[in-house]
């Protein structure tokens, strides 16, 4: 099942470059990609790179345009929710730009923005709904504007936990190539790590914490991982100095006295090391969550 992060460009907003989102999703769905490719050339500060950036993304596949036909629907509570409150958010908006007096219109830009991201996290809600009815894991991006989520909504429960992960992996440097994005996630550590990552995340969504315990009992797992980490590459480094001043003076005189057998016994240790390592990896406390360690030594810390 692939996962999915659906942005929304139906709300005019310059949206950063989505290279850590990218880190965890396997692709991003965004509404109105073409149009909002076409706003960023043509508006009246044009953002070249930007709107570059964005059309090389949905070239790669790397995001793509979902549609759902001119009347899409669904039976979901949850959908037709979330429709009424874009509804409310879209008249709100509408109103405050035609009763402002134009004396105040230049202080109410930053009320203007937050509801065009408002308008936007709606919409990228409902699209994670249907994207969901139709077989994608789906979770909306910049979905900050539920002030009461239902927390026995397990969906919605993904969505605040992925925040919370978000919010401690590294924003790549601006001038991270993609390629580099695109070769840490091809990287089958960083296939695995996911792989737990979103496991654990499912499975916490499915329990009774709260967010906040959530981001807590991440905390700990995160310090969990990194101490047992240190502690097992000491070892690994002491264990792989001992063997090496040991096994080079066996090996120099296996050359000497030509023991082909314990020869290649002697190398043999060598590499056990780093099999004791792997192995050690994959029962470290804290495991499930290495991919953020991961990102955080790629990438830098957050």
């Amino acid at each position: 099942m692939e996962y999915i992060g659906v942005l929304s460009g139906i709300s005019k907003v310059v949206y950063p470059s989505p290279k850590r989102e990218s880190l965890i999703f396997d692709k991003i769905a965004f509404l109105g990609l073409q149009e909002y490719i076409d706003w960023l050339r043509y508006q009246t500060h044009p953002e070249y790179e930007i709107a570059d950036e964005f059309d090389w993304l949905k070239n790669e596949g790397i995001f793509f345009e979902p549609y759902f036909g001119e009347n899409p629907e669904s039976e979901s509570p949850e959908y037709l929710e979330t429709m009424t409150s874009a509804s409310k958010a879209i008249n709100n908006y509408l109103h405050m730009l035609t009763n402002e007096p134009q004396s105040k219109r230049y202080q109410s830009l930053d009320k203007a923005m937050f509801k065009q991201l408002e308008i936007a996290g709606y919409h990228a809600r409902a699209a994670s709904i249907l994207l969901r009815e139709n077989g994608y894991a789906a979770t909306p991006l910049w979905d900050t504007f539920n002030k009461k989520p239902r927390e026995n909504n397990i969906d919605v429960r993904k969505t605040n936990i992925l925040q919370i992960v978000m919010n401690k992996i590294p924003i790549p440097e601006e001038n991270t190539p993609w390629e580099a994005i695109l070769d840490f996630k091809k990287n089958p550590k960083s296939v695995g790590a996911l792989l737990g990552l979103r496991n654990w995340v499912n499975n916490v969504a499915r329990g009774d914490l709260e967010i906040s315990e959530i981001e807590t009992n991440l905390d700990y797992l995160l310090y969990e991982y990194k101490e047992a980490l240190k502690l097992h590459k000491i070892k690994y480094n002491r264990g792989t100095i001992e063997t090496l001043v040991v096994t080079s003076a066996e090996i120099l005189e296996n050359l000497i006295k030509v023991k082909w057998g314990d020869l290649a016994k002697n190398l043999f240790s060598i590499g056990n090391r780093k099999i004791d390592l792997l192995e050690a990896e994959l029962s470290m406390p804290g495991r499930e969550v290495s991919f953020i360690i991961r990102a955080q030594e790629q990438f830098g810390d957050t």
